[in-house]
């Protein structure tokens, strides 16, 4: 998801210890407005205790920046290019323009103490090629779902290659669970870890001073709606017979995909509008009112790393119900929800049945709480500081 964060945020800064330079593999567009949102989050995070510089060359046209949510700290240096029909020349084109970048951020900002680049391909063989040229290091962080066994992605031997040798000359890699952090070992992988998840803004995030008290219950959903990663079907197919038995109870779905499809697919399955409303991705605040209007959240996902929404949903205080998938059961115990497995449309019939009549049983601010503590940006901005400092220092 996409939201918009308010500049207000970041006013009140502490010392700045490095100048980092940000690159990311995926970097919101024109066409993807939506692409890598969650590394801007990460960035934001890192500002808070550094200096920060980006650097974005695209081959897509370049977002507007009116739509762009990105705090003013954050130097944003960006260069658009046309792709080439041969893909070699691609490769050094890129690798030229982000030099150039560097140059200019180097000169404009000041000298830059590392590299922070984000999902090893292709952004790590950009950092590996600076630091040839300047002895940077550069730490990586991992997103990807493409190495975990439920989504597992075949790569070109080159891509490979190129992974690998991004990878294993950075000085730590990042994985955002330990779950990832084990299929990228599985790959692989050899290099020090650091397990640093995603980030939470307290700002539209919290707890209400009271939990709703509808007579029917708000569940929530929110996600892109692709079907083959996050099984809404399989919601709908089990709230359509769930509500044959009972009545008290709505689906809110909130996403920037495919709501037309999912319409279609709920009206097919014979789900009352009644029992389901659709909504538009929404601004933060928007979506932080919209989960603190909630009983609970509901994922049914085929594969995830750690989904933001999960980590939201738990700061305003609600459970959740997901799939035993990625990271999720680091952080989703039985005192915060319900885990079931993968595709099992019984288990989730069950849990969507004994969650409606006891959610009141979850300790709201125990959720909060815990999702303050692990996620706020304090806490991960001081992570990767921390880690910042290791690696210039030489520690790791």
């Amino acid at each position: 998801m996409f939201y918009f964060v308010s500049n207000t945020f970041f006013q009140v800064m502490e010392n700045h210890n490095y100048h980092v330079l940000f690159i990311s593999s995926w970097f919101p567009s024109e066409q993807e407005p939506f692409s890598g949102n969650f590394v801007i989050r990460h960035a934001e995070a890192a500002a808070k205790y550094n200096k920060v510089s980006f650097a974005n060359v695209s081959y897509a046209p370049l977002i507007d920046k009116a739509n762009l949510s990105i705090i003013p700290e954050i130097k944003l240096f960006e260069k658009q290019i046309k792709p080439c029909r041969l893909k070699p020349l691609n490769f050094i084109r890129t690798l030229y323009y982000y030099w150039k970048l560097y140059k200019k951020i180097n000169l404009e900002e000041g000298k830059i103490d590392i590299i922070h680049a984000n999902v090893v391909f292709p952004s790590s063989h950009i950092a590996l090629f600076i630091k040839i040229f300047t002895g940077i290091p550069y730490i990586i962080s991992e997103h990807w779902t493409g190495y975990l066994s439920a989504n597992k992605v075949k790569r070109p031997f080159y891509v490979k290659l190129l992974a690998a040798l991004g990878a294993s000359n950075a000085s730590c890699l990042c994985p955002v669970t330990e779950n990832l952090k084990e299929a990228m070992q599985n790959a692989g992988f050899k290099n020090s870890y650091k397990v640093i998840p995603n980030v939470l803004n307290r700002q539209h995030f919290f707890i209400a001073d009271k939990a709703p008290d509808n007579d029917i219950k708000q569940i929530i959903h929110v996600s892109n709606l692709k079907n083959e990663h996050k099984n809404i079907n399989g919601i709908i197919d089990v709230l359509a017979r769930l509500c044959k038995v009972r009545q008290d109870f709505i689906l809110k779905i909130i996403s920037d995909g495919d709501i037309e499809r999912v319409k279609d697919y709920a009206l097919k399955k014979e789900l009352p509008d009644n029992h389901v409303k659709f909504r538009k991705a929404l601004s933060p605040a928007k979506l932080g009112e919209a989960f603190r209007a909630s009983h609970f959240m509901v994922l049914f996902s085929n594969y995830e790393n750690l989904p933001c929404v999960l980590i939201e949903a738990m700061a305003c205080g609600i459970p959740a119900i997901s799939t035993d998938v990625g990271g999720i059961k680091e952080h989703l115990t039985p005192d915060k929800g319900i885990i079931i497995e993968a595709k099992d449309e019984s288990a989730l019939e069950d849990a969507i049945n004994h969650m409606l009549d006891h959610y009141e049983g979850y300790d709201r601010e125990a959720l909060h709480s815990y999702s303050v503590n692990k996620f706020s940006y304090k806490v991960v901005g001081s992570s990767f500081s921390s880690l910042y400092k290791q690696v210039i220092n030489k520690m790791l």
